[in-house]
């Protein structure tokens, strides 16, 4: 085995997965925020897309941080000054839960 450098033939690996939408984005589809779980760093906004068919969700933080109010379409944005985990969930649809972690 290779010691201490590229053993890929010089390509570049890419960044490892965030869990689905990509690091600061979360997609609302499906009557679910896809990723649930999404980390970003201190100071990056995170951007919330509605693209459901036009159902109606909110983002919701669960110690009323912040609030999308109830939205079918567009985005919601949102950065995170601090490092913390902080919980949401949808107004509309209480099955649907997700977790922004900041660090």
């Amino acid at each position: 085995m290779f010691a201490g450098g590229n053993t890929n033939g010089g390509a570049v690996a890419p960044p490892p997965a965030s869990g689905g939408a990509g690091e600061g984005k979360v997609v609302i589809q499906g009557i679910a925020y896809n990723p649930a779980r999404v980390e970003v760093p201190v100071g990056q906004e995170l951007v919330w897309t509605f693209s459901d068919n036009g159902l109606t969700h909110s983002v919701t933080a669960d110690d009323g941080s912040f609030d999308s109010g109830r939205l079918a379409t567009g985005e919601f944005r949102r950065a995170f000054t601090t490092v913390d985990e902080v919980p949401y969930h949808c107004v509309v649809h209480a099955r649907m839960k997700g977790t922004v972690v900041v660090g």
